[in-house]
């Protein structure tokens, strides 16, 4: 089982946050595959519209037919935890994922440990999960044999930037798209940690 036991994870408490035990980091699963099309579709698109059936189904067939591949150098890695009522037994929950894979950083260039996806709900935010998640991430693309890690990240999102940051990455590379020239869209940051 290739899985990533963390005792010292912090729980937060608020009304909407349920407490966790120790946080489980392994390979997802397709059992998984509804907890990580919700974490994903809730981190992603928060706000719900009319099309939000429909990006369920989307984001479900895209995971559930990742995970089928069984591609040589691909890994989507779910965080969970456990919580218990009083009375019941501990129930996994799905509280973050993860995905890395060999991909073209560069338009035609080789392909590249790639890390993708990465999505935490929002009552176990700030708690290290994501963390963790690349952490394990990295040390995955090692046992690749591989020495650096490459992911993108929009130019405002702060958060994950200080993340990133935080973990070693740095920026190799500003992509300029007709998104950001036309509509004012925020650009993207490729970045870089050497292993």
């Amino acid at each position: 089982m290739d899985s990533y036991y963390l005792t010292s994870f912090k729980t937060h408490q608020s009304q909407e946050t349920i407490p966790l035990g120790a946080l489980t980091i392994r390979s997802a699963q397709e059992k998984d595959i509804k907890g990580l099309t919700s974490v994903l579709l809730k981190s992603f698109h928060p706000t719900s519209t009319w099309l939000y059936p429909v990006l369920r189904i989307g984001v479900y067939e895209d995971i559930k037919g990742r995970l089928n591949c069984k591609l040589p150098y691909y890994k989507c890695l779910v965080a969970s935890g456990s919580s218990k009522a009083k009375n019941e037994p501990a129930a996994e929950e799905i509280v973050g994922t993860i995905e890395v894979a060999l991909r073209p950083v560069y338009l035609f260039g080789d392909c590249l440990p790639y890390v993708s996806n990465l999505a935490v709900s929002e009552t176990s935010r700030r708690q290290g999960v994501g963390y963790k998640l690349l952490e394990r991430c990295e040390q995955i693309v090692s046992e690749w044999g591989f020495k650096e890690i490459w992911l993108h990240v929009l130019e405002n999102n702060t958060e994950a930037k200080h993340l990133y940051k935080k973990r070693g990455y740095t920026v190799s590379k500003t992509d300029l798209d007709w998104g950001n020239i036309v509509f004012n869209q925020p650009r993207k940051l490729l970045l870089l940690k050497k292993l």
